[in-house]
């Protein structure tokens, strides 16, 4: 469910300690952001349906029996390759951001929110 997420935080960690808490916000923005990046390929995905021959019902597409299967595969992989074409957009731009959030610099700014000693 992308309207409900769970952070957990290890146990080494007591609830409430400033370790706890800056694990807490890194985790939770990495929730964020990834919600934020596929919220924001929505539109993509939409506009790639929209401009795929989908019939609907407003605009039917009539078809000999015989030759509905084939039909149906067709209109399928149609829409699969645009659904893999926009995860592979979503998978990048999730990568790119934990990437930045995971590196070594951005974990020494996270360390240095606490004393050396609560590590």
């Amino acid at each position: 469910n992308v309207h409900t997420l769970t952070v957990a935080i290890s146990s080494d960690y007591a609830r409430g300690s400033c370790p706890y808490r800056v694990i807490y916000a890194h985790e939770y923005r990495h929730a964020h952001n990834f919600l934020r990046i596929f919220r924001n390929h929505r539109s993509t995905m939409v506009q790639r349906a929209q401009g795929l021959p989908l019939p609907t019902a407003q605009a039917p597409r009539y078809v000999d029996p015989a030759q509905l299967g084939t039909v149906q595969n067709q209109i399928g992989a149609r829409l699969a390759q645009a659904i893999r074409d926009v995860k592979a957009q979503i998978t990048t731009d999730m990568k790119a951001d934990r990437d930045g959030m995971d590196s070594p610099s951005s974990y020494a700014q996270e360390y240095a929110q606490c004393p050396r000693s609560d590590w």
